[in-house]
């Protein structure tokens, strides 16, 4: 599969990206990923204050597991909370619960329980439904422990992407790849209707045999939207009532008064916009 591959080197003593030159890479010199892309991060990790003297960082061993993942910086739950709707306990295929003020659940995940004695456990949900703020999880599971109506659940959060690769075949000599595809519930969550997610940053996190977290490294990212452009996709889309459209690449917003107009000119003319602000007064003219 081809993917587009951006290098990044990682200074560990200052925790800053620079490019391969040297320069520091900060606002539009970001890395960065677009809706629905795959990108592969060739991160090389680097010693010393200079770029003209860095050299390798050799501290990581090839039995370290690597877990590398893009969060928002400005949400970082780790678990959603509620509370259980009805008693629970031996094998179960439902999980019902109240949720207030969810930001976000994963179509599929995991659920803690935690009854009243302070016990808890681990149970996968397969999928969910929802009605205001009343969930109910799908699972297949035989309950260890008991638990009452108004116990504690919580639902684990999620990444905005998780990578789907990682190759550490160069990480004792302090190079890691990454690679992360553009198309997870939770992207498409977080970015609809948005120019950008809000402050996302790449992170790593390198755990030894024994659980351990040995490096912890993280850097921001840009992860931009983009619409769907082919035509198959454009053809199949219906246009709301209240949207005209008057050229391929030229769409207005025509509501009443007190008629707030907008309209799309990227890719647009000087002639174009001139044209279809001439179709927006023969318009008004008719109403």
């Amino acid at each position: 599969m081809s993917n587009r591959q951006d290098t990044i080197f990682y200074n560990v003593d200052n925790r800053l990206i620079y490019d391969s030159a040297g320069q520091y890479k900060h606002n539009e010199l970001l890395p960065y990923i677009t809706t629905n892309e795959l990108v592969e991060y060739i991160i090389n990790l680097k010693n010393g204050a200079d770029p003209d003297t860095w050299t390798d960082y050799t501290r990581l061993s090839s039995d370290l597991e690597v877990k590398a993942t893009i969060n928002k910086k400005s949400d970082y739950l780790w678990y959603v909370s509620g509370t259980l709707n009805a008693e629970l306990s031996g094998a179960v295929t439902a999980i019902d619960a109240t949720i207030a003020n969810s930001p976000y659940v994963n179509p599929a995940g995991n659920l803690v329980l935690k009854n009243s004695a302070g016990e808890t456990e681990s149970v996968a949900y397969l999928s969910f439904s929802k009605a205001e703020t009343i969930y109910t999880f799908v699972v297949d599971a035989t309950l260890t422990n008991s638990y009452a109506a108004t116990d504690v659940i919580k639902v684990e959060d999620v990444p905005v992407l998780q990578a789907i690769s990682v190759d550490k075949t160069s990480i004792t000599t302090g190079i890691i790849k990454v690679t992360f595809e553009a198309k997870s519930p939770r992207w498409y969550y977080d970015i609809d209707g948005l120019a950008e997610i809000d402050k996302p940053a790449l992170e790593l996190q390198f755990v030894n045999v024994d659980g351990n977290v040995e490096l912890n490294m993280s850097f921001d990212i840009k992860c931009l939207n983009t619409r769907n452009n082919t035509s198959a996709a454009a053809a199949a889309y219906e246009l709301p009532g209240n949207f005209i459209n008057v050229n391929p690449s030229l769409t207005i917003l025509n509501a009443p008064d007190p008629l707030p107009i907008s309209f799309d000119c990227q890719g647009a003319t000087l002639q174009d916009i001139a044209d279809i602000l001439g179709t927006i007064l023969t318009q008004l003219k008719g109403q």
